[in-house]
Parts: C-alpha cells; sequence; structure tokens
C-alpha cells in the first residue's frame, strides 16, 4: 500500500552489556542484529502494521519482542485511474489502527470529503489527497490520479465530432475490414467507453479507428451501422460543443464537379422517380469512395413516410457488395440525411446517377397550391441537396457544384393531355448546349418549353 514508513527502535536495559551477537528475526522476515556488548537494534522504513521478534543469542538464548503496533492508512488499489467523460471511479481507502478523521481535497466531482471510498467523478484529470488524522503527532498523507481521458467511444460517432449521423458512415468505410482489440464491456449505449487504441487510423484526419468499431467486437464491418441508426441525431459537449462534418483537404477544386436531382415530370397521386446525379461526360468524378449529403423536398407534396433513397444501378456499386448505405427520413422538415460508400478500399471514377429518389406525390394538392401563372393544372416544387461531403480513398474530400432542381406537377383531372413517352426521344436531358427532340411516329403537335434546372423558362 501506499502510506507513512517507520523506523522501529529497540533498547535493552541491562545491569552488564550481553557478550555475545543476538539475530533479531521480525515478523516481516527482516533479520537484524544486536552487536556483542550492545544494546540496541533497528528494523527501518516500513510501513504501517503490527510486528513482532525474537532475539536469540550465539549461545542459544532467546527472548520475545513484545508486537508493535504502527498505525497508518494505505490505498487498496494506489496506482493511478482514468475514466471516461461522465464516468466515475472510486477512491477506496483502507485505513489500518484507531478510527481516524479523513479530509480529501479537492472536493470537485468528490461524493463526500470526510469518507474513505469517495466516488470521484472529475470533469478534469484531478489529482486528490487524502489528509489522515489518528490522533498521532503526524499526519498522513495518501495521493491518487485520476485521469479523464479525452479519446473514449461514443458509439456510433466514428469522425468523434460529438453527434452521431450520415457522415459518421463514411469512417466505417475507410476501415471497412480493419481489425483490432476489442472495447472492454462494449455495448452499442449513448455513453462514453473506454477502449484501447488500434495501431490505423484514418489516413487523414488520423482519427482511430477504435472509433468505426462501434458495437467493439474489434472488426470493422457493415454490423457497424447499427449503433449509427441506434444513436442517430445524439450529441454530448463533455469536452466541448458538437460540429456537424470533419473539415478535409480539398483536392478538387470547389464547384468543378455537378452534383443535383434531375428534373422530371411529376403527376399528382402518382409515384416518381427522380435520379440523383454526380458528374456529367465533360466534368466526370475522379476516385470517389464515399459521400453525405442531405437531399431537401417540399413535404406538403409527398406522402409522408414514402420518401426513400434507392442505390439501384448506381455508378458507385452494388448495394451490399461494395458498397453499404444509411439513411433518415425526417419526414415533418422534408429532408433525407444519406450516407454512402465504397468498403474495398477501391476508388472509383464515373459520371451520371449514383442514387434516386423515390416519392408518392399527394392526391388533391391542386385545390390550395396551384400556380396561376402556369395554369390550374401545373405547380413547381424545388428539390435540393445540402452539405454535401464527397471524399477520396485517401479521406480528402472532392469539390462539388450544387443547384436546385425545380420540377413541375401535373394535375391530369383539368383535361391535360401527357403525351406518349414512348413516342419520342430526348437528348442529352439534362444539356448545357444543345438537345435534341425527336418523333419516333406520326403524332400530333405539341407544346414544347425548356426550363432551367432554377425553373427559369428558357426556350417555348
Amino acid at each position: 500500500g501506499v502510506g507513512p514508513q517507520y523506523d522501529i527502535d529497540i533498547y535493552f536495559w541491562t545491569g552488564l552489556p550481553a557478550n555475545e551477537i543476538f539475530t533479531v528475526l521480525w515478523s516481516n522476515g527482516v533479520s537484524t542484529i544486536i552487536p556483542a556488548n550492545g544494546n540496541s537494534t533497528s528494523l527501518q522504513d516500513v510501513p504501517s502494521g503490527t510486528y513482532s521478534a525474537i532475539a536469540t543469542g550465539a549461545s542459544g538464548c532467546t527472548f520475545n519482542i513484545d508486537p508493535i503496533d504502527l498505525p497508518g492508512a494505505y490505498l487498496a488499489n494506489p496506482a493511478d485511474q482514468s475514466i471516461c467523460p461522465g464516468g466515475a471511479t472510486q477512491l477506496d481507502l483502507q485505513i489500518i489502527g484507531p478510527a481516524a478523521t479523513i479530509s480529501w481535497s479537492p472536493s470537485d466531482g468528490l461524493s463526500c470529503t470526510d469518507c474513505p471510498t469517495p466516488i470521484a467523478s472529475p470533469t478534469e484529470t484531478t489529482f486528490y489527497q487524502a489528509v489522515v488524522d489518528q490522533g498521532f503527532a503526524c499526519l498522513e498523507y495518501v495521493n491518487v490520479l485520476v485521469e479523464v481521458l479525452d479519446d473514449c467511444v461514443w458509439p456510433g460517432d466514428t469522425d468523434t465530432n460529438k453527434v452521431v449521423n450520415h457522415f459518421d458512415l463514411l469512417n466505417i468505410g475507410l476501415g471497412f475490414g480493419q481489425t483490432g482489440p476489442s472495447r472492454p464491456n462494449a455495448s452499442t449505449n449513448w455513453e462514453a467507453q473506454f477502449a484501447f487504441d488500434w495501431t490505423t487510423s484514418t489516413p487523414n484526419s488520423a482519427t482511430n479507428y477504435k472509433h468505426a468499431d462501434t458495437d467493439g467486437n474489434g472488426l470493422i464491418n457493415a454490423d457497424d451501422t447499427l449503433a449509427i441508426n441506434l444513436n442517430w441525431g445524439l450529441t454530448h459537449n463533455l469536452q466541448g460543443p458538437p460540429s456537424e462534418k470533419t473539415q478535409l483537404p480539398i483536392v478538387q477544386n470547389l464547384g468543378a464537379l455537378p452534383f443535383y436531382v434531375a428534373p422530371d415530370t411529376l403527376i399528382e397521386g402518382e409515384s416518381a422517380s427522380l435520379g440523383i446525379i454526380l458528374g456529367e461526360s465533360d466534368s466526370p468524378a475522379n476516385e470517389v469512395y464515399g459521400l453525405a449529403f442531405s437531399l431537401t423536398y417540399d413535404p406538403s407534396i409527398v406522402v409522408p413516410g414514402s420518401a426513400r433513397v434507392s442505390l439501384d444501378n448506381s455508378w458507385l456499386g452494388e448495394l451490399n457488395d461494395d458498397l453499404i448505405s444509411i439513411q433518415q427520413n425526417q419526414v415533418a422538415s422534408g429532408r433525407i440525411d444519406i450516407g454512402i460508400t465504397r468498403t474495398d478500399g477501391q476508388p472509383i471514377s464515373g459520371f451520371g446517377e449514383i442514387a434516386r429518389l423515390e416519392i408518392v406525390i399527394e392526391d388533391n394538392i391542386f385545390l390550395n397550391n396551384a400556380d396561376p401563372e402556369k395554369g390550374l393544372g401545373v405547380m413547381e416544387v424545388v428539390f435540393g441537396i445540402e452539405n454535401a461531403l464527397l471524399i477520396n480513398h485517401l479521406e480528402q474530400e472532392i469539390g462539388v457544384n450544387i443547384y436546385e432542381t425545380v420540377a413541375f406537377i401535373l394535375d391530369l383531372s383539368d383535361g391535360l393531355k401527357e403525351i406518349d413517352a414512348q413516342n419520342w426521344t430526348l437528348h442529352p436531358n439534362p444539356s448545357h448546349q444543345d438537345w435534341t427532340l425527336q418523333a419516333k411516329s406520326n403524332t400530333e403537335a405539341i407544346l414544347v418549353q425548356v426550363y432551367q434546372a432554377d425553373g427559369r423558362l428558357v426556350w417555348e
């Protein structure tokens, strides 16, 4: 234990000094000597406890030294202790000898300051000291350091920005297949959990991969997305305020890569599928590995709960093969938060459709929402992309150019006739310059209007 150290000095008063050497065997196993013609011996630097001894002379004569009590205090676990933010540990001070008065300091984070076993829950690393007074001439001091760790795991917060959301999928993709020590007493509960550091980290932000192992089993795989879904939106501010996403260096000029929802014509009361486009033929995306973004829509025209993002036929990869994804539909606010990442460590290049927005248009929306400038049977709706983070396999950001898309909802009940799309071809769509509209067979005359993605009419 840790506590006071003592010297035991024994003196003998006899009529005549002994003329032989005595060996004193103490109860702790240590031997001391009473020299010939001497009358004292000393047991030095021993901790508190009870000590007795037997002295044996060279002639075989023996005598006993009665038990001597040395009072004191010590910590049962004197080693420095570590806790995660918000955690606690017990300081176990055990008293040997008479009853004592105890005073712990500082008092911050202690459940009591005059008890032997306070619960310590400091918010920062703290050096605690206990002063023990057993009524003797001197006080005894016991010290312990409680370290508050700054790199504990919060299950689901893989990028350690103190909030769980779709951006946390990216580190799972970067570390997919990595292994390391499992987390003691692991759970997916939203609480700080101690974890041993892994030898590997994300390539740019240097975030230890123990954070991407959200279930704590020592392997990063698709199962680690569960904690993100369970703890989605949860935050903590035990060591500073949360931030939404990690800031990374940009390797491709911001605005160089088109990223938008492809415009289309929607029909009241019917299902719709809109392509989500990343890159075009003249501005392809190079070495993409993962992305996270929010897709916005007007909740007043979409059947609640019908909006979702589908990754069928994505050029980013094949879902559940070399691609994983998570998404949350914030129905009331009209926003889908989505994360997509590859899992094989290999980036991919391409352009065009990476996903589709699937929605169902509400019935009877024209009763109160008709656009008088476009007629009783036409209404504009806006789809947008916000807060996007696109990365390569080196965890470097690829800049994107995001713009809103304006689509049109038709009400066929007002007598408008929808053209048969099978009789027409339109390419390319969307286009930055020229496009061609061609009839496949004889057909009646139609009105053609060309709109920009922001809804402005540019040709009729």
